[in-house]
């Protein structure tokens, strides 16, 4: 039932972890708690239908791993077993990303933007009318489409899907309205924790918040000069650069810079801060 203890001696650094209370005479709490690489330290997540939390399997070390002092993994007198695995491919990257940019005339009908030379992995796009700037990631399931600076959640019919050369645009009127020019910028070749794969200067990626300070979002294949992330809720996008100075952010919106959003960026990608707007304990990010 202490916080921060360390079980060593795996011999290797682990890449997932599972532990199991075999002794506790509540059932609840002998739920299984599995922790990954890419869960960023503290927030594992339990087998059983219950949300991830911290506290649990806080840290995987070079030798082992940190528990906290929940009873799932770490009650006074209680029999645990444990299981460790490490071999998920360290990442690579090589060459760089592709971009194109066009225009097209909203008409309030589905329409295809084709032609592209590439898949995109990144779609932004903002009409010459009073209209929020959008974006889409290929990290985003279903229909959702992100606003960049409109405190509001990710919405449908936006741009509704990225396809093999181009991408597929909505009738949503933020990104649709008939006889308004909107602009669009597309990019491709990022690299994707998916795959492990892509280009060594634009990324993708996602995370679920856990409310802690100084979260290390990691395993970038290089350091980033500018990271953007964007919750699907009711905060607008921020982003930082390697020119700015102290733990402090930019908005994509009128918002003066502030501290503890992305207060830095990292050999192998960022941190951020505990404010809601990068870090709402069970929220989604996407970030690139």
């Amino acid at each position: 039932a202490s916080d921060n203890r360390d079980i060593t001696g795996l011999g290797f650094a682990p890449h997932s972890v599972l532990i199991k209370n075999a002794t506790n005479a509540t059932a609840n709490n002998t739920r299984p708690i599995l922790n990954s690489r890419e869960m960023y330290g503290d927030y594992a997540t339990p087998l059983t239908a219950t949300a991830n939390a911290v506290d649990y399997i806080q840290a995987l070390q070079s030798d082992g791993f940190q528990v906290g002092a929940s009873v799932f993994v770490n009650g006074t007198g209680d029999t645990y077993y444990w299981v460790a695995f490490a071999g998920s491919g360290n990442y690579s990257a090589s060459d760089s990303f592709e971009m194109d940019v066009g225009s097209y005339t909203g008409t309030g009908s589905t329409l295809n933007v084709t032609g592209l030379s590439f898949s995109p992995n990144l779609v932004i796009v903002k009409d010459n009318g009073a209209n929020y700037a959008v974006f889409r990631t290929s990290l985003m399931a279903g229909d959702s489409t992100a606003y960049m600076s409109n405190a509001a959640a990710n919405f449908t019919l936006g741009i509704t899907s990225l396809n093999s050369d181009g991408f597929t645009i909505g009738t949503s009127t933020v990104v649709n309205t008939n006889g308004n020019t909107y602009h669009w910028q597309a990019f491709g070749g990022a690299f994707n924790p998916y795959t492990n794969t892509g280009s060594a200067d634009f990324a993708i990626g996602a995370y679920m918040g856990n409310g802690l300070d100084n979260r290390d979002v990691t395993r970038l294949p290089w350091q980033p000069d500018f990271v953007a992330t964007k919750r699907s809720g009711a905060s607008s996008g921020v982003w930082r650069t390697s020119a700015t100075s102290g733990d402090l952010s930019s908005f994509f919106g009128a918002t003066a810079e502030t501290a503890n959003y992305i207060q830095a960026l990292n050999a192998d990608g960022f941190e951020i801060g505990t404010n809601g707007v990068v870090n709402t304990a069970a929220n989604l990010y996407h970030w690139f």
